[in-house]
């Protein structure tokens, strides 16, 4: 049998079965992944993706977890623009760190000091140093 035609036939519900075996038996060697050995029988109807397309985001899943994007907190707030707090007052520093408060709850970030700290070196830190950090 030519490779074309290996290519074009479809496969087998043993070879599907040996494939996704295989693709268990890394996630397994590479992400230390555990799986059931109970396996109840699903109906097309109960699934919307076969065990192949599972498999497939498990390995996506493993490898983010290990190999992380990070980028600086100012890009995952999607660059917002403060203002300088020297070009603030204190009455306009309240007001702008309340601001700053609610984009970072926006992403579920929520800042809390344990000492008593003006609000101007709170708007200060998230402003010019929380917002380098990576995450």
């Amino acid at each position: 049998m030519s490779d074309e035609n290996r290519n074009n036939r479809k496969r087998t519900k043993e070879e599907e079965q040996f494939t996704n075996e295989i693709k268990k038996l890394k996630l397994i060697a590479e992400f230390g992944a555990t799986f059931s050995e109970e396996e109840k029988p699903r109906s097309p109807e109960e699934t919307k993706e076969t065990e192949e397309e599972f498999l497939e985001r498990m390995r996506d899943f493993e490898e983010s977890m290990n190999n992380p994007v990070k980028k600086e907190l100012r890009a995952e707030l999607g660059f917002p623009n403060f203002p300088k707090v020297s070009d603030l007052t204190d009455e306009q520093v309240e007001t702008a760190l309340e601001l700053v408060r609610t984009t970072l709850r926006s992403k579920k970030i929520e800042l809390d000091v344990i000492y008593p700290t003006p609000d101007r070196e709170i708007y200060r830190f998230i402003t010019e140093e929380l917002m380098k950090q990576k995450t």
